[in-house]
């Protein structure tokens, strides 16, 4: 998972905006799993002034539990 601070905020330049996404996981054995994940991030950016698009994010990732 991927965490972000800003330390400037203000709150007339933000908005809620939902998130589509998707995972799956497939547990090879008790301890080792893979699992992979699609996100969507729409309307990210201002149109006005650094542009605007959608973000895409596919990640694999791999898990061992001991």
């Amino acid at each position: 998972r991927l965490e972000a601070s800003v330390s400037q905020f203000n709150a007339n330049e933000t908005r809620v905006q939902p998130v589509l996404g998707i995972g799956l996981k497939y547990d090879i054995t008790k301890a080792f799993v893979v699992r992979g994940e699609f996100e969507r991030f729409n309307n990210v950016g201002d149109g006005s002034t650094t542009g605007q698009s959608a973000i895409n994010v596919l990640s694999v990732s791999a898990l061992y539990r001991f």
